[in-house]
């Protein structure tokens, strides 16, 4: 196993004191012979011996390598840095990355980052291989594709993983109950998993966006790249946003796919409400939608509390058991949640509401499954500690108040207890050191970039892409009519040619000129 080191001398920013990587002359892949690796090696001069901060170690990839693709096509490697970069020299966490390498040979493009939501989603397990095969492939021909799993989330160590949260919010789904009874179970559950992370001496604090962004430039510079193009998703656009401001000398371009925005909060309630408005007003002004439900909005809030007073029972098998999952209206609007942000799942919601509410039960048991163990992959500790460091601290109760006030009471009811994503009960118990206010204010960039945005997205509503447009000076913002929670993963083929394949293809060739959005014309509405 080769195994390379970089060190970092100090360096001050925006965000404080941060490491920047001196570039290791790294060989190509593994073993240095027949890469087709786009960075160049650096000849450099021997260096004096230096006490460091962190450390990045090249190894072979022990992740899956994707179909077609040989150990000389990828590289990986792990960042050992500082827990708390705020006082670095005290403990240390482990960030993983890894390269795929671009397709054609001697081709040196600026790589592509993708940079995963969350907080606590992952992405070498989940995106590596699959980006290079489909999403990603034509991209992948002249770019680097380059993952990492930011601290404590993937295989990164220590890890925050929380699979008491999963366990207890499941056990709830099999009895009767609403959202009280499933806030309880996940409460239950994050508490179960904060004895388990402190009794095994893992520190809580230190995770938090301005020390991602510092890992991920430490990383990047480590692999030998001067400047990279941004794929931010969700979560991760926040992140995205983080490294353009501390350090804008890395990022070439920047695309925020659905992102999270610092200096706006509203609540779920209030964007779930956004998005069933507009399902009810696409029904109401498609003729075939409209003379088949035309009463579905009243239909909806019949079925909401049809449920509440009587769930209905589907019989699943889980973990190899035949169980009973108890869908009471609650649980019911939060699969129709599941379905805003999924193109393929828009289409069903007329038909489930309407069903549903006649009686019919048929659809609403085959989604039954999809009810349990939702975003299994995040590591819900990250989460935990990400939001309760910059989001909470700087949301008030007069703000959650306001965001609610023109949202139905059932859907308050129901989505009430989670602001923002944060729920406020948590953060009580999970406690961390909150985030200077700059975790809260606006991130002003004119960094090339391109703002995605899915009309029906309940995670991220337009009011978050219209509040980026206006704190990037160098953006565009295309809004995909008929989307949801991410754009650029829904609709697209194996050849790249879908419309936010093109727009993307576009502007990476020439982040400052204006993408052709005329493909926009034809996507057609679910209903």
């Amino acid at each position: 196993m080769y195994r390379v080191h970089a060190r970092f001398p100090v360096a001050r920013t925006m965000a404080g004191i941060v490491f920047i990587t001196l570039l290791a002359s790294l060989n190509a892949a593994c073993d240095g012979s027949g890469s087709n690796n786009s960075v160049s090696n650096v000849e450099t001069e021997p260096m004096e011996e230096v006490e460091v901060e962190s450390v990045f170690t090249e190894h072979g990839c022990e992740i899956a390598i994707p179909q077609g693709f040989t150990a000389q096509d990828v590289r990986c490697g792990t960042l050992t840095a500082p827990l708390n970069r705020d006082e670095p020299g005290g403990d240390t966490v482990n960030i993983e990355f890894g390269v795929i390498l671009a397709r054609q040979s001697g081709v040196n493009e600026d790589p592509f980052v993708y940079v995963p939501g969350g907080p606590g989603d992952e992405s070498l397990s989940t995106f590596f291989a699959f980006d290079a095969l489909d999403l990603l492939k034509s991209v992948n021909e002249t770019r680097d594709l380059v993952y990492f799993d930011p601290r404590g989330t993937g295989i990164s160590t220590p890890s925050l993983a929380c699979p008491e949260r999963r366990e207890q919010a499941n056990a709830a789904y099999f009895t009767p109950g609403g959202a009280q009874e499933d806030q309880l179970a996940r409460l239950e559950g994050m508490q179960l998993c904060l004895e388990r992370v402190m009794d095994a001496g893992t520190v809580i604090s230190g995770y938090h966006s301005a020390a991602i962004a510092a890992d991920l430039s430490e990383g990047l510079r480590a692999l030998g790249y001067t400047q990279v193009n941004l794929w931010g998703t969700s979560y991760g656009g926040r992140i995205a946003q983080t490294l353009m401001r501390d350090f804008p000398e890395l990022v070439r371009s920047a695309i925020l796919d659905a992102s999270t925005m610092s200096d706006i909060r509203e609540t779920d309630a209030a964007n779930f409400q956004l998005s069933i408005n507009r399902v009810f007003a696409q029904c109401a002004d498609s003729e075939s939608c409209a003379a088949n439900y035309p009463d579905l909005e009243n239909q909806f809030y019949s079925v909401i509390e049809q449920l509440n007073a009587e769930p209905a029972e589907a019989a699943i098998t889980f973990e190899g058991a035949e169980r009973i999952v108890y869908v009471s209206g609650d649980r019911f609007l939060g699969g129709i949640a599941n379905a805003l942000n999924a193109n393929s799942l828009l289409p069903l919601i007329p038909i489930a509401i309407a069903n549903t509410a006649a009686g019919d039960y048929t659809l609403l048991r085959a989604i039954a499954p999809d009810l349990l163990s939702a975003f299994d992959s995040i590591a819900w500790g990250h989460y935990a500690s990400v939001v309760c460091a910059e989001v909470a601290p700087y949301w008030s109760e007069a703000e959650r108040q306001a965001s609610n006030a023109s949202v139905n009471p059932l859907i308050s009811a129901a989505l009430d207890p989670i602001s923002h994503g944060v729920d406020v009960d948590q953060c009580e118990f999970w406690q961390v050191d909150p985030r200077p206010a700059i975790a809260g204010e606006s991130i002003l960039s004119d960094i090339p970039s391109l703002i995605l945005q899915g009309e029906y997205d309940v995670s991220v509503p337009q009011s978050y892409s219209e509040r980026a447009s206006e704190n990037l000076a160098n953006s565009q913002y295309v809004l995909f009519p008929g989307f949801g929670h991410v754009v650029l993963p829904q609709a697209f083929d194996a050849e790249g040619s879908s419309c936010a394949q093109q727009l993307l293809a576009e502007f990476l060739a020439t982040p400052n000129s204006l993408v052709d959005t005329s493909c926009l014309e034809e996507l057609t509405q679910p209903f």
